[in-house]
């Protein structure tokens, strides 16, 4: 890689009848790649095919919590959340067209790829326990994103979803513990299987893929642990 670049502050005070936290993240991480495709021809190494790749992906995450106490076994926490990911991308191939043994430069349209996400959120959790051994959690957040690029036949698209949480624990006489959790869970987009990329092996352009939407799942959990 060229460069991994990430600085963070972190800031936590008393506010009102409650406790304020704040974090803020900066990442940068450059990468500079090179494949090659090479035969040999009566003794002399001829380049059939070539592929350089620049990428550099970053994040921006600004995020805040409001813990507030509503008596002497339940709290409530509420909190936002702002980030802002970003993936360039500059591709330059070459390969053999007409067989001389000379690799010729290959015009891409997409060959330089701007990819930004802002996406924004907002959460709240209640926090239950009972006598020491027992706990419930019960929370939900809403997502909301915009994807843009510069690639001129995909548009910028929004996504919101809602990802519920419920997390029980029931701690035994003998130090077990039951635990059952229920949650929606939205995956995190790869950038890099929006951008184009290039098979040295068979001179073949992948164009990569701008619509990919992020997986979502639910995960059910039971179990015990000793």
């Amino acid at each position: 890689g060229l460069y991994v670049l990430e600085l963070s502050v972190e800031f936590q005070s008393g506010l009102g009848s409650g406790e304020y936290s704040a974090l803020a993240i900066h990442q940068r991480n450059a990468t500079e790649t090179s494949q090659i495709r090479d035969q040999q021809r009566n003794g002399a190494l001829f380049e059939l095919s070539r592929s350089d790749v620049q990428q550099t992906k970053g994040e921006d995450i600004v995020r805040s919590t409001w813990t507030r106490p509503l008596g002497p076994r339940r709290s409530l926490e509420v909190g936002g959340e702002f980030a802002r990911n970003t993936l360039d991308q500059n591709l330059q191939v070459s390969f053999d067209l007409n067989g001389d043994g000379r690799v010729e430069a290959v015009a891409i349209p997409t060959a330089g790829v701007h990819v930004q996400e802002l996406r924004g959120e907002a959460f709240t959790t209640l926090r239950l326990t009972g006598g020491g051994r027992t706990s419930f959690e019960a929370g939900v957040t809403y997502e909301r994103s915009r994807i843009t690029n510069n690639y001129p036949f995909s548009p910028g698209r929004g996504l919101g979803y809602l990802r519920p949480r419920l997390d029980m624990r029931i701690t035994g006489r003998r130090s077990g513990q039951f635990r059952a959790t229920i949650e929606r869970k939205i995956s995190q987009l790869d950038f890099t299987n929006f951008v184009p990329k290039f098979n040295v092996v068979d001179s073949r352009i992948d164009a990569g893929n701008p619509e990919l939407r992020p997986e979502q799942t639910w995960s059910y959990e039971l179990g015990y642990e000793q």
